[in-house]
């Protein structure tokens, strides 16, 4: 019996960030698991919106995914999309010739994202899972000790939906 393809059809582009240095995409389910799908989520009466704040030099441009208009849009005030427990990919793609790393405060989640070479390109990449942790978390995008980018998102419990 061979194994179910990874990823998901249902795994959407939840956040885009554009830089002059590199390109940022955050990829992931945009409700909890433990729902059927996004219509199921967007039925429930839930208004909560999710902080999400993205600080750097030479932002170009920033797109979060929207559960209710269901696109990647301009606007940063939206429901919730990132839940604990849940696996986020994450890909970053200098446009330069710097050399990017990543840092978070938690050492596995650190570690979880690594310097990948792709042709003559070196690009960041790997899964973030937020294992019961809620609230807000921040990350950086460096090139040595110089902080490109800091993204800040909020993860939510899944026992409030």
């Amino acid at each position: 019996m061979g194994l179910p393809p990874t990823g998901s059809r249902e795994e959407v582009e939840l956040v885009q960030i554009e830089t002059n240095d590199l390109s940022l995409i955050l990829k992931g389910k945009p409700y909890h698991k433990r729902y059927e799908g996004l219509k199921q989520y967007r039925m429930l009466d839930y208004h909560d919106v999710m902080e999400f704040s993205v600080h750097g030099s030479d932002i170009e441009d920033i797109k979060v995914y929207d559960v209710n208009e269901n696109y990647l849009g301009e606007q940063t005030n939206v429901r919730p999309i990132f839940f604990e427990n849940g696996v986020y990919q994450l890909i970053v793609v200098p446009k330069n010739d710097k050399v990017l790393t990543f840092h978070h405060e938690h050492p596995l989640l650190r570690e979880a994202i690594d310097s990948v070479q792709v042709g003559n390109q070196v690009m960041l990449m790997g899964n973030l899972q937020f294992q019961n942790e809620v609230g807000l978390t921040t990350f950086e995008i460096r090139n040595n000790d110089e902080t490109l980018l800091e993204v800040t998102l909020e993860i939510f419990p899944s026992k409030r939906l």
